[in-house]
């Protein structure tokens, strides 16, 4: 992901998203809401969305998750696991030198929750019991996490820290008009399809998001490329490539460049496929990926 430069320019700033990014509420929220017996333990409710949808359409449902989430996001917290793969991408922003930041909407104490615990300091308790901030460990300290009360709070957060990269669970934060234009935007989890999460890649795994990050070394500029011309993305790169082979990608690898365009070797299950990116810019709007496609029918068809 990103946009490779020299290594003195390679340093990102990678802001998280904490609820549901980097930790994992599913298991927690099915055991309180079956023990208050808001769902039934038979109804097949496993993911957080799937009860809360069924929580509200019960009567006074708002009002019940709401109280729910209070417990959940306070007290229940103890027993939440962070998502499979954090802490690896973690050590290898670590190692890379690249700086994470974890901004969080998030106040500070839930809207029904009578015993009135703080929510904010049960989060940093969460993760100073995982070693997080531990010296050596991670590379994150306690402050290098700030908490918003508004979506628009951590939007101008995520600006004024200076993220080149944010990764969040939530289209509609990734889709605000607000968000800094100039962050890069990463979905944890499958995109919906709608316009709005089309503008950004999107991983169902932590595993696929540090290959997206990680998978290479730096990448060369195109050798003559259009002066001004962005640089591939490799995120989006890898995002378009398993939707190709419909699987998680294992690597993806520079296979070599031209003046137009750029090849990698993608592997996908042990299966090696090929994937060409073409320049095109806002002043050479050529078709190459046509043009190409269209020469290779005609030698299909002489064949």
């Amino acid at each position: 992901m990103p946009h490779h430069r020299s290594a003195a320019d390679d340093r990102m700033i990678i802001g998280l998203d904490f609820d549901n990014t980097i930790i994992a509420y599913d298991d927690v929220f099915r055991a309180a809401a079956c023990a208050r017996e808001l769902i039934r333990s038979d109804d097949g409710l496993r993911r957080k969305r799937e009860i809360r949808d069924a929580i509200r359409r019960s009567p006074d449902g708002e009002r019940k998750w709401q109280d729910l989430q209070g417990f959940v996001y306070g007290r229940g917290i103890v027993d939440a696991r962070l998502f499979d793969g954090v802490e690896d991408f973690l050590r290898r922003c670590r190692d890379g030198g690249h700086r994470v930041l974890i901004i969080s909407h998030k106040t500070r104490y839930g809207h029904f929750d009578p015993t009135g615990t703080d929510l904010r300091e049960a989060a940093l308790d969460w993760m100073e019991a995982r070693g997080f901030f531990e010296r050596g460990a991670l590379g994150i300290t306690r402050g290098d996490v700030s908490f918003h009360d508004t979506r628009a709070d951590k939007l101008r957060g995520i600006a004024k820290l200076g993220c080149t990269h944010f990764i969040d669970d939530l289209e509609e934060v990734l889709s605000d008009p607000s968000f800094p234009r100039d962050v890069e935007r990463i979905l944890f989890g499958e995109c919906s399809a709608t316009p709005s999460c089309r503008g950004y890649p999107s991983y169902p795994t932590w595993s696929e998001i540090s290959a997206a990050f990680f998978s290479t070394a730096a990448v060369p500029s195109f050798a003559g490329r259009e002066s001004g011309a962005p640089e591939p993305d490799r995120t989006l790169s890898t995002d378009v490539a398993r939707r190709l082979v419909g699987g998680p990608i294992d690597s993806i690898e520079p296979a070599g460049q031209g003046r137009n365009s750029r090849v990698y070797r993608v592997v996908s299950a042990g299966r090696p496929f090929a994937l060409k990116h073409y320049l095109r810019t806002h002043r050479d709007k050529r078709d190459r990926l046509g043009t190409e496609v269209d020469a290779l029918e005609m030698l299909q068809r002489g064949a």
